[in-house]
């Protein structure tokens, strides 16, 4: 019976590893999505900032990179304002 009760408590700890394991996977994959997003979003800026300014400055790619996602969100509703370097380096801080 002990030897029964061991294997009836292994099996259902295996299932709850094998269940978190599957989450785990899961919250990754959405988390690694979401990171690929912004980090499109931040290249595309850059592009689409060196295309209207001509070229940027390494510390200008570098404050952009560092950028939150409001930051980002609010130079992508400004991009057709910006005229400067200084005008992005004014908005994401």
């Amino acid at each position: 019976m002990c030897e029964s009760m061991d294997r009836y408590v292994k099996r259902i700890a295996d299932e709850k590893l094998l269940e978190g394991e599957r989450l785990g996977t899961i919250k990754g994959h959405r988390l690694g999505k979401i990171e690929g997003k912004a980090e499109e979003k931040r290249e595309m800026l850059i592009t689409l900032l060196t295309t209207k300014l001509g070229s940027l400055s390494k510390h200008v790619i570098k404050k952009i990179k560092e950028a939150s996602s409001d930051e980002l969100k609010q130079l992508t509703i400004s991009i057709f304002n910006i005229e400067s370097e200084d005008d992005v380096i004014s908005i994401i801080h």
